[in-house]
């Protein structure tokens, strides 16, 4: 901590404030917000910035990703390092950039929100694991439901129309589970959503897709579809995990996810 201060303090009169928990840090984004700083500097992984950003969306505080946690795809997004004193010293110059927002339900969201095998493999990840050994637990999960998974159907309104998948990813940034782009070209400042739509129904599928999206050869796979989207309204099946920006929930459904109203500011470089 002191080394990322150290980064940032040429720059800005810093405070530090460790947090507890979500609901810790949406007061911090409050007490942020009402005393008008130019930043918030958020160290963790993309579920924090997430709650960060339900107070910050609209607002003239700009934010700033320190990579922690598991990962941090939207720092990725930015290109930023992993690294939080790394990114620090480059965050210390970087400018504020109005960011997409996708809205899940009332809830917002910077990177997707998705619905099929990888939902049910984060919903059943244990933390404990997480902790320790970070994307291994996630990996070990994904085995185990890999095996056991049996490709349940998702109802979908697509824009009014409806559709039956066994998977989808609905997009604010082409980068998804690290550096991957689950939807090549997307961008997170042209105001427009993305929705990758999975049809696979057997374990080889879900594999064969896994390996394809390693290669960046997912989007002319037969049972892919990607295109632009306005709106998605999840209709069933009830019970079945949903996941947005690596943090697994139950929905109550009907679940509309579209582009949010807001924008974010976000510390990005130059």
């Amino acid at each position: 901590m002191a080394a990322i201060r150290g980064a940032l303090a040429g720059e800005f009169a810093l405070e530090t404030v460790p947090t507890s928990g979500p609901d810790h840090c949406r007061a911090v984004a409050r007490r942020a917000l009402a005393d008008g700083l130019d930043a918030l500097f958020v160290l963790g992984g993309d579920g924090t910035l997430r709650v960060v950003a339900s107070v910050l969306a609209g607002s003239e505080v700009a934010v700033g990703a320190l990579p922690g946690g598991t990962t941090n795809v939207v720092a990725l997004s930015l290109g930023l390092p992993q690294d939080p004193v790394a990114a620090a010293r480059i965050l210390a110059r970087a400018e504020p950039r109005a960011m997409d927002l996708g809205r899940c339900g009332d809830e917002p969201f910077l990177m997707q929100v998705s619905g099929g095998l990888d939902a049910t493999i984060l919903a059943n990840a244990d933390l404990r694991l997480k902790r320790r050994l970070g994307k291994g637990a996630i990996a070990i999960a994904g085995l185990r439901e890999w095996r056991r998974y049996r490709f349940p159907e998702i109802a979908l309104e697509i824009d009014g129309d409806a559709a039956t998948v066994t998977g989808f990813v609905v997009t604010n940034l082409a980068q998804y589970a690290g550096a991957f782009e689950i939807v090549p070209g997307a961008r997170a400042d042209d105001r427009q959503l993305e929705i990758l739509l999975f049809n696979g129904r057997r374990r080889r599928d879900a594999f064969g897709f896994a390996i394809d999206l390693a290669r960046g050869r997912h989007a002319r796979r037969a049972d892919v579809e990607i295109r632009r989207v306005e709106g998605v309204r999840v209709v069933a099946p009830m019970g079945r995990p949903l996941q947005y920006d690596g943090d697994p929930f139950t929905p109550t459904l009907p679940l509309d996810i579209a582009l949010a109203a807001e924008r974010l500011l976000i510390l990005a470089p130059r």
